[in-house]
């Protein structure tokens, strides 16, 4: 009797060890989903306060096009600045188009100097402050940038056009049936086409005024950014 006793005794003990790992672990996930959320919101925060991002994982590099991008180990003159002006005029040309490719993939639309240093494959880049600033200047020259500090430090990425942007927004409303939009409503969406849900506040301004002068939607209040779409 004793053995059984000591063995049911056992034997719940088990059954509540069980319980709360069990638990744990549920909690253990919740925790993460918060987490991944809380952090979702103060990245899309921070992109629309016009504040960098560091240290954001699992960002991808494009290969198409770009193979020194991923076999660093085989090009390694693509990672040092030329000396003559054949070879600098080709390098920037590619790291150019390799960089807003970048930004495309990732759907980045602002981004530091510094965080971009810390990024793969720019991190292998010698001398990576001049580098860099050599290809976001040129970015700049041919519009698909614009610096958005005095000291120069974060720019802003165009690597699609406010009017595109416009067509995407009333693609999307109109398949999900949508009549009117504000800007508080826009950035408070947890995902959207090309994550346009991401862009800085400003941007919607220069879009809604797009809507209205192609008579795609109308002003309920301009003031407050509220617009009716016309379908």
């Amino acid at each position: 009797m004793e053995i059984i006793k000591r063995r049911e005794k056992n034997t719940k003990k088990e059954e509540l060890l069980e319980e709360i790992n069990k638990l744990k672990k549920e909690l253990t996930v919740e925790r993460k989903q918060v987490e991944g959320k809380t952090e979702e919101n103060k990245e899309k925060n921070r992109l629309q306060n016009n504040e960098p991002i560091i240290g954001v994982k699992n960002r991808q590099i494009p290969s198409e096009g770009f193979n020194w991008a991923m076999h660093r180990e085989r090009y390694p003159w693509m990672y040092s600045i030329p000396v003559k002006t054949a070879d600098f005029e080709d390098w920037l040309s590619q790291w150019s188009d390799f960089t807003l490719q970048w930004f495309k993939t990732n759907k980045l639309h602002k981004i530091s100097l510094v965080e971009l240093m810390s990024e793969k494959p720019f991190t292998y880049l010698h001398n990576k402050s001049k580098a860099l600033t050599l290809i976001l200047e040129n970015l700049i020259n041919r519009k698909f940038c614009e610096y958005t500090d005095k000291e120069r430090k974060s720019v802003r990425v165009f690597w699609r056009s406010y009017k595109d942007w416009s067509e995407i927004i009333y693609k999307w409303a109109l398949k999900k049936g949508v009549t009117e939009l504000t800007l508080f409503e826009l950035i408070d969406l947890e995902e959207s086409p090309d994550n346009f849900h991401m862009l800085p506040k400003e941007d919607y301004k220069k879009i809604f005024h797009i809507l209205v002068k192609n008579k795609r939607a109308e002003w309920i209040s301009k003031k407050n950014m509220h617009i009716r779409l016309l379908f």
